[in-house]
């Protein structure tokens, strides 16, 4: 055992070693940006810069460090540089380790004249609330390449899984009396040239039910409706339903219209004339394309239903799969940045949100103004800046003027001006990123002692080189 640790100590603590371990941590970080680049910095924090392996490889070259520092013991005057040089480095990997536990990164986004101390933390996070009560429950998602099991049950609410890469497809669910269907539009041009397939369905969660071409309009009915359709008289009991909230003439008003068509087994149905249906035709003609039905299902409803994928490119693709506590088996989604409403079988309203952690930030930041600095002629909006007033708790407040690029530091809060954006009808919106590390200035020192390490070390080389 004992020579084992003198091989481990020669090997880290040698030359050779040291270098070994410099191209091994080079290459390291080379790939994280190749990931980042391809990937995004969320993928590549996941799979290179905040997993197992990296933490053991920076506590290698902190080892090779420590035990080179120890071979020049006692203290000798010549060594100083050597020393000072494996000093800063130790620090400066240390306090690098130690940041991707406790740093902090958030976001915000403020309209002028706004104040706010809440940020949204890079973490993402489920919440439950009650409305009566204000209650509140929430559970951390981890990031994560792979789905992860939730299984928690809060009641309202049954979690089953977190899907944080994720995209739809279309399923058949049989259910009576509704009714599904596939267009396929085809230019004009090359009937072989197909354009797209339009999916609709009468169940009005996940497809739509109508299809709007050119002015034309295609309706998709459930069978009931067809029925009534079909027969447009008071005593058609298909009608019985409908004309309970709308009259017959109503009804007429808003179908029986030129440029409406229905969609049936038989094909399309013209709705003009009262609706009154005549011989059915097996496509139509629009000003660049034909519309022609590829399939009608009876008794069945198109569904988007979801599933893992290998495309990390997209950080908008998060949900997860859950369950009314007291409802039967069907599954539910919540896409990232979605509220819905839970009901119970008391009767209580609850509010599910999917997003990200809120943060209470030390101070407060009232946007005043944003100012555009774009010269007159040129149509590109980059150039921006934003006066804002920072309320830390005290009666002085500070005015400050964001530019894009240069940071604001305050309270160990590092501001960056990141977007700018418009709302239709609405005032502009600035974005605020925010980063919170507490080892900074430990990191500054040890570069510091590092660089001074470096300097002492170049004279104490160029005073030997004169001597001799």
């Amino acid at each position: 055992m004992r020579n084992l640790f003198r091989k481990v100590d020669q090997s880290l603590s040698s030359v050779y070693g040291a270098i070994t371990l410099l191209i091994v941590f080079v290459c390291y970080l080379l790939i994280g940006n190749i990931v980042e680049y391809y990937y995004g910095a969320r993928v590549a924090s996941i799979t290179v810069f905040n997993n197992i392996f990296f933490a053991l490889l920076l506590g290698l070259v902190v080892l090779s460090l420590f035990l080179s520092l120890l071979k020049r013991l006692p203290f000798k005057r010549r060594f100083i540089g050597f020393y000072l040089i494996h000093i800063g480095l130790i620090t400066l990997i240390i306090a690098t380790m130690l940041s991707s536990f406790t740093s902090l990164r958030a976001s915000m986004t403020l309209a002028p004249k706004t104040i706010s101390n809440k940020a949204n933390l890079d973490k993402y996070q489920i919440s439950l609330r009650e409305r009566a009560t204000g209650v509140t429950q929430y559970v951390d998602l981890n990031y994560s390449l792979r789905p992860q099991g939730l299984n928690l049950d809060f009641g309202a609410i049954y979690l089953i899984s977190y899907l944080p890469y994720s995209e739809h497809y279309k399923t058949k669910v049989d259910i009576n009396e509704q009714v599904s269907a596939v267009l396929t539009r085809e230019s004009k041009l090359s009937k072989k040239l197909r354009l797209d397939k339009i999916s609709l369905s009468t169940n009005n969660l996940d497809y739509p039910s109508f299809y709007l071409e050119d002015g034309l309009e295609f309706l998709l009915l459930n069978k009931q409706m067809n029925n009534c359709i079909k027969s447009l008289t008071k005593t058609n009991l298909s009608c019985v339903q409908i004309l309970r909230r709308k009259s017959l003439d109503k009804i007429k008003d808003e179908l029986c219209l030129e440029n409406k068509y229905l969609i049936t087994q038989e094909g399309f149905y013209e709705l003009s004339n009262n609706c009154l249906l005549e011989k059915p035709i097996l496509e139509v003609s629009t000003n660049d394309s034909i519309i022609q039905i590829e399939k009608y299902l009876e008794n069945t409803h198109f569904k988007k239903e979801y599933k893992y994928i290998d495309d990390f490119s997209n950080n908008e693709t998060d949900l997860v799969k859950y369950r009314e506590g007291d409802s039967s088996k069907e599954i539910k989604i919540i896409k990232l940045g979605q509220k819905k409403e839970v009901i119970n079988k008391e009767g209580r309203f609850f509010d599910l949100y999917f997003g990200k952690k809120e943060l209470i930030l030390p101070f407060q930041i009232e946007l005043d103004k944003i100012i555009n600095t774009t010269k007159e002629g040129d149509l590109t909006f980059l150039d921006y800046k934003a006066q804002v007033k920072i309320h830390d708790g005290t009666s002085n407040v500070d005015n400050e003027l964001i530019e894009l690029n240069s940071p604001l530091y305050i309270n160990g809060w590092n501001l960056h001006l990141d977007t700018v954006s418009t709302q239709e009808n609405g005032p502009m919106l600035l974005t605020l990123n925010l980063l919170y590390d507490p080892n900074k200035w430990i990191k500054i020192a040890g570069f510091s002692v590092f660089c001074l390490g470096l300097l002492i070390l170049a004279f104490q080389r160029k005073k030997k080189w004169k001597e001799h």
